[in-house]
């Protein structure tokens, strides 16, 4: 048998450093150096996440809402009675026809827990639907947290910024609206809304 000289030997712990080597190099599986997971290496800039669906249009958000309405545009004053019962309080007061001289009509407030309806009622017509204030939480029957005792950037980040302010109040307008045909208001105070008003055209 023939006795490796030392520049074979030499030779042959040169060649399996560099095997080690190389081996070092190649980290477990699912690490960095792995084949199929390069490394990016330091500074490198991360691939961007992949595309998600297009979020909803925060503009719709407010339509969608007051389209649902609390209470329909033209509602008679029978629908109300019959949705809400007797009222524990009702007011009449006298008002000056917009069109017709010499002619009074009259304003009609029903009072309910929390509810404030108003009606014009057209002498010798009908009654028509002019307002209705809510003042206490659960009567609207809404999916979005959008209610009486909510706080103001809550009702802001679902229904968005409001359309405009009236003496200060903000309101959200959606023209052709089967109800709430006229802006709803925001009563707040201190960042909470304490009334939601919903008016309607009356002319």
């Amino acid at each position: 048998m023939t006795t490796p000289t030392p520049k074979k030997h030499a030779l042959a712990l040169f060649v399996a450093t560099l095997l080690l080597a190389a081996l070092a190099a190649c980290g477990p599986a699912g690490e960095p150096g792995e084949e199929g997971t390069p490394d990016p290496g330091p500074g490198a800039v991360p691939e961007a996440p992949a595309e998600t669906a297009e979020a909803p249009d925060p503009g719709e958000a407010p339509h969608t809402w007051l389209q649902r309405g609390f209470v329909a545009s033209g509602t008679t004053a029978e629908e109300l009675r019959q949705r809400f019962g007797p009222p524990d309080a009702r007011r009449a007061s006298p008002t000056p026809n917009r069109h017709v001289p010499d002619q009074t009509d009259t304003l009609v407030t029903l009072e309910y827990e929390g509810l404030t309806v108003e009606l014009y009622s057209v002498t010798g017509g009908e009654d028509l639907l002019q307002s209705i204030v809510v003042s206490s939480p659960g009567i609207l029957a809404y999916d979005q947290p959008v209610d009486v005792g909510s706080e103001w950037a809550t009702v802001t980040s679902v229904l968005g910024p409001p359309s405009g302010r009236r003496d200060g109040t903000p309101f959200y307008a959606c023209e052709g609206c089967p109800a709430a045909d006229a802006p709803v208001y925001f009563e707040v105070e201190d960042g909470v809304v304490r009334r939601i008003r919903f008016s309607y055209y009356v002319d």
